[in-house]
């Protein structure tokens, strides 16, 4: 059992004072031997809360696969993974999902032998079923943002998995909402539930929520380019309701409305990685997106969501509005409706904001402090943050403070620069090599 100081020590590393009461009851659960479904806000930290007790209950020497953490999405399986490495547990984890080499990672489930694998559920399925990895001795199941995994088509590979993990493994499930279907999966007799946040109102508690009326839907455009132009000097996310929608909203206002990215299932995923970093490393302000945006994804500085697009029903509107209330901050919702959209929305007593109320005349937005740059080399290449810090330092006579985020990817590296410095370090590092290699040093485009 880890001590309080080991506790400690991981929450420091991530950045965290102290556990909240939800994921302390976890902690607690973790230590009852039970089968654990976990049901809290969108926001509130659940992947943490099932990642310790996992942590807790794995041996750091044995050798083979113990443990198997499911997520619905590429970026929330590597967000996850990353999350688990800073925390330092002494147990060799990797992650498993589409976008990466399938060649590479056989020869990592080989090489590495993983203790921990973080997973899309197709992509885990396929390798289990081929044969590369052997899943026989796995002790501990989580099934995080379960909704999510159902929504998005992943059951028959969830229950293919299931019946290759043995039976007295541990499970663990986490979801921000309470589905009839999580009872498929758990009886009430033999696991324990967890329940936070049951009303719509807590959930929505540290959320200013206005509605913004517009005559129709030729109007939102001009409608959203007045409202960001008064909000958009703080992170911003803009909810669409497709990819068609994302980009017809992108393609209309990024000349406009500088700072601005689109992330949505469709692109490439080089893309959805260039335009996430941005937006999280502060060289963006603006994310346009489907709701592909809208769960677990860990960016702590939202302030403000648009839905530009009614969401599809409630659940969705509490995701959404989740993303800027992350970790007991505040943040303000703006909904675009039309008159056809009363008879929808489903909350009372939500503050009517007109849209004439908007001032026209505010000034150009400025541009953002940080510029994101790219380097061709990456964790295949030995490279780490220090080896990126001490490049742009020494080569680029930058000073520390003058360098944001760093992230660190397979085959190449995004990093934050000051823009007042930006062009003057690229001309200093245009012939210098990072660790004796030649390598691209450019704006990221």
């Amino acid at each position: 059992m880890l001590t309080d100081t080991d506790y400690k020590a991981m929450l420091q590393r991530v950045g965290i004072e102290e556990l909240s009461s939800m994921q302390h009851a976890a902690l607690e659960a973790g230590r009852s031997g039970k089968d654990v479904v976990l049901l809290s806000p969108t926001g509130s930290g659940k992947t943490l809360a099932c990642l310790l007790p996992m942590a807790e209950g794995l041996s750091p020497v044995a050798a083979s696969l113990q443990a198997v953490v499911l997520q619905p999405s590429r970026e929330l399986a590597e967000q996850s993974e990353g999350l688990f490495r800073q925390l330092k547990t002494g147990l060799r984890s990797m992650c498993v999902c589409g976008g990466h080499s399938v060649r590479n990672e056989v020869a990592r489930f080989r090489d590495y032998l993983p203790q921990v694998i973080f997973a899309t559920p197709g992509r885990l399925c396929d390798h289990m079923l081929r044969g590369n990895v052997e899943l026989s001795e796995v002790r501990w199941l989580v099934m995080d943002e379960f909704d999510k995994c159902l929504e998005l088509g992943f059951e028959t590979d969830i229950r293919t998995l299931l019946r290759h993990i043995p039976a007295a493994a541990r499970k663990w499930l986490s979801s921000a909402t309470r589905s009839e279907r999580i009872a498929d999966y758990f009886s009430e007799d033999s696991a324990l539930v967890l329940e936070y946040g049951k009303e719509a109102q807590d959930a929505l508690s540290n959320i200013r929520q206005f509605l913004l009326q517009v005559a129709d839907d030729a109007d939102k455009l001009q409608a959203l380019e007045r409202l960001l132009r008064n909000v958009g000097r703080t992170p911003t996310i803009v909810f669409a309701a497709t990819r068609e929608r994302a980009a017809l909203v992108y393609n209309r206002l990024h000349t406009k409305i500088p700072a601005m990215e689109i992330y949505h299932g469709g692109m490439e995923q080089q893309q959805r990685e260039k335009a996430l970093f941005k937006f999280r490393s502060g060289c963006s302000r603006i994310l346009v997106s489907t709701d592909l945006a809208a769960r677990g994804l860990d960016i702590t500085s939202v302030q403000t969501i648009v839905h530009y697009d009614f969401p599809q029903d409630e659940t969705a509107y509490l995701h959404r509005c989740g993303r800027a209330a992350r970790w007991n901050q505040t943040g303000t919702s703006y909904l675009l409706t039309t008159p056809e959209d009363e008879d929808r929305w489903p909350f009372r007593n939500v503050r009517l904001l007109p849209a004439a109320t908007l001032d026209l005349a505010v000034p150009p937005l400025p541009p953002t402090v940080w510029e994101a740059v790219y380097i061709g080399k990456g964790k295949k290449n030995k490279i780490s943050k220090a080896d990126v810090l001490g490049f742009l330092c020494r080569k680029g006579a930058l000073q520390p403070q003058e360098v944001g985020e760093i992230q660190i990817a397979a085959h190449c590296v995004y990093v934050a620069v000051s823009q007042p410095a930006v062009h003057d370090m690229l001309a200093r590092v245009r012939e210098e090599k990072i660790k004796g290699m030649r390598t691209i040093v450019a704006l990221m485009r």
